[in-house]
């Protein structure tokens, strides 16, 4: 019998997804907002949070799709929202960008 997945089970699949550029995960760097998880639909939903508002799209779907077959691994599907990040988190999202950019 397969495992029920839980809102548990979905915030450690993402809190390990790591951003391409920055040796940081995703949830480090405050990028991931407003987790939930639709049992019913085998759907996570969540808000995806960049620095600045004029992010370009092949970007905003590299890290989607990323999320997306972490969460593919155990039948869970997607559902995203945009956001920009208030002041404080993307202080803190620049601080570590700087500290821990992939060379």
């Amino acid at each position: 019998m397969t495992e029920a997945i839980t809102q548990d089970n979905v915030m450690q699949m993402i809190s390990q997804i790591e951003h391409p550029e920055i040796a940081r995960t995703l949830v480090q760097l405050g990028m991931i907002q407003e987790v939930k998880y639709n049992q019913e639909e085998k759907e996570a939903i969540l808000t995806l949070a960049f620095p600045i508002a004029n992010i370009p799209e092949s970007v905003r779907n590299y890290i989607a799709n990323d999320i997306y077959q972490a969460l593919q691994t155990k039948g869970v599907g997607l559902k995203v929202y945009l956001s920009v990040m208030d002041d404080q988190t993307r202080a803190k999202f620049m601080a570590q960008s700087q500290a821990y950019w992939k060379l």
